[in-house]
């Protein structure tokens, strides 16, 4: 028999303020880049909430919470072969929405079982990931290995490098989408 966890009301309430506090964020930063997006002030915490109450139905082996998942990246899966099937050009940073979805479940478990100071540190970095995402890209553009090699500083035209490649969530998105329609070509 396995002894029933007990989780109080101050739990429930981290979790609601997380999940809110991350839905907010999200929700300014994709307000006029992408209208139709999953995700957000309310979804989060449905999202956080369900994967609590998934991961509190059966909590030593976690099948519950991995059925969840695995439901969760069903849904995310549809809406990423959803919008390679549009011609419409890809959004920067549109990588970043299907993270933010299982970061918000697996915000719930989370806030229900580990320290406070564990859950507030990754909802607030992950909205600070959120809310610098320009000051990041610029950082890295200082910093890319076209910029640091002397000779390569005065060049005319830059050199786009694998990393470089990595690090652009369009490309990334892009690549994505042209291995769904080579997929969808093959069948």
């Amino acid at each position: 028999m396995m002894p029933m966890l007990s989780i109080g009301a101050e739990r429930f309430a981290l979790l609601l303020g997380l999940s809110l506090f991350f839905g907010f964020a999200f929700e300014d930063f994709y307000a006029g880049e992408l209208p139709r997006r999953p995700g957000g002030v309310r979804t989060f915490p449905l999202l956080a909430l369900a994967g609590g109450g998934l991961y509190l139905l059966e909590p030593r082996y976690g099948a519950a919470f991995i059925g969840g998942l695995v439901v969760l990246g069903s849904w995310i899966y549809a809406w990423v072969r959803q919008q390679c099937k549009q011609e419409a050009p890809a959004v920067e940073g549109a990588f970043v929405v299907p993270v933010c979805n299982v970061l918000a479940y697996l915000l719930g478990p989370l806030a229900l079982t580990q320290p406070l100071w564990l859950c507030v540190s990754v909802a607030v970095v992950a909205v600070l990931l959120l809310g610098g995402r320009r000051r990041l890209h610029d950082w890295a553009a200082r910093v890319s290995p076209a910029n640091s090699h002397p000779r390569r500083r005065h060049s005319a035209a830059p050199r786009r490098t694998p990393s470089a490649a990595i690090h652009d969530d369009n490309a990334v998105w892009r690549l994505a989408c042209r291995r769904r329609r080579l997929l969808d070509l093959v069948r």
